[in-house]
């Protein structure tokens, strides 16, 4: 599943050019981007939408305030 950078869901797009707050580094933004399209492209036929679940359950118990993860849902809603 790779998106050409012009794709709203690739790291480098810059549709909504809002300041990047602290966390990963771009480099490894898109490696994890990266990563994420591998998995979904290596999962069974039908199953990637269960692949993000539980990925993003267990991101959701990482980050371990679910008023921010309510928050990150919000914001990953917004322009599909």
């Amino acid at each position: 599943m790779t998106l050409p950078t012009s794709h709203p869901t690739h790291p480098t797009h810059h549709a909504a050019a809002a300041p990047r707050p602290a966390g990963l580094p771009l480099a490894a933004l898109e490696s994890t981007y990266d990563a994420l399209a591998e998995a979904i492209d290596q999962a069974p036929e039908g199953k990637s939408e269960l692949l993000l679940v539980k990925l993003a359950l267990l991101l959701a118990e990482a980050v371990g305030d679910g008023a921010r993860v309510a928050e990150l849902i919000a914001i990953a809603q917004r322009d599909l």
